[in-house]
């Protein structure tokens, strides 16, 4: 992987995986003008409850290039609301629903 290839060099390699994140995208835009609660229904199925915004993701970016972050090289960091962890639940969830 390129956090070790380049490691040896003080350089660091990781990735943010995000969730759905509430943009003014063509997409977005057409879907909630089709239904204006279509981020509140979205954000039912986040354990956390709703979708990111953008500085969300942008915080976790900033993080990882921080000197905070110093330590941290070959990760992914899923930023996405609890959904990774809950995955098993909303499956149960649907499953009962159907």
């Amino acid at each position: 992987s390129v956090a070790s290839e380049f490691g040896h060099d003080g350089i660091r390699c990781n990735a943010v995986s995000p969730g759905s994140v509430r943009t003014d995208n063509i997409t977005w835009t057409i879907r909630q003008q089709k239904d204006p609660s279509v981020f509140e229904k979205l954000g039912r199925w986040y354990p956390l409850g709703r979708v990111a915004e953008p500085s969300d993701i942008a915080k976790a970016v900033s993080f990882l290039g921080s000197n905070d972050a110093s330590y941290i090289s070959g990760v992914v960091l899923p930023v996405d609301g609890g959904m990774l962890a809950g995955m098993n639940v909303m499956i149960d969830e649907f499953v009962l629903e159907a």
